[in-house]
């Protein structure tokens, strides 16, 4: 038996996940590189 979950259910369960932000205040990670130790593009 395949579930094929309708419209209402697929929005109900939605509802439910946290808001997405586009903030860009996040920290970044330790392994970040500064750009000009990064590889040239293409490399």
């Amino acid at each position: 038996m395949v579930f094929e979950p309708t419209f209402e259910e697929i929005d109900d369960e939605a509802a439910t996940l946290p808001e997405v932000s586009d903030d860009n205040d996040a920290e970044p990670l330790q392994g970040d590189l500064p750009e000009e130790e990064l590889p040239p593009v293409g490399a």
